[in-house]
């Protein structure tokens, strides 16, 4: 009995540290995706796009671009015309230790009026850092 409440103990323990290790790294997802934010809206360009990964999938509504070059060239209008986006994270998911998914809700403040829509980010670990793999966002169709 005792060797069975000892192996329990040490199932819930072990248990317990990988879900500490989820939430630091879910934690460390949500940490890049306010750095995606705070560089779009600071208009850097270079900045935002070290937040994604070298061969990104960026699908914006109907328009979708592969790469950060690709990237680079569809968003450097908006950057430059004070592209503005308010995020609101509604959750951020571990798929494997090395892929994750987050999604939220946003207000494309610099819009007039403003536009809202929702967002969903896959992510890669590569090494030891947090990438954005696919970027999905769709906005809603404007007020009549």
């Amino acid at each position: 009995m005792r060797s069975a409440f000892l192996v329990m103990a040490i199932i819930l323990t072990l248990g317990v540290g990988i879900a500490a290790a989820q939430s630091a790294e879910e934690s460390a997802v949500t940490s890049r995706l306010d750095e995606v934010y705070a560089a779009l809206n600071r208009g850097d360009v270079e900045g935002y796009l070290l937040n994604y990964h070298e061969d990104a999938v960026y699908a914006i509504v109907d328009n979708v671009f592969t790469g950060r070059a690709d990237i680079a060239t569809f968003e450097s209008s908006s950057f430059a015309n004070g592209l503005q986006i308010e995020y609101t994270h509604h959750a951020t998911r571990l798929l494997s230790p090395t892929t994750a998914i987050s999604h939220g809700s946003q207000v494309m403040t610099s819009a007039t009026p403003p536009v809202e829509g929702h967002a969903v980010h896959t992510w890669v670990k590569v090494g030891n850092d947090w990438v954005v793999a696919a970027l999905q966002v769709a906005w809603a169709p404007p007020q009549q």
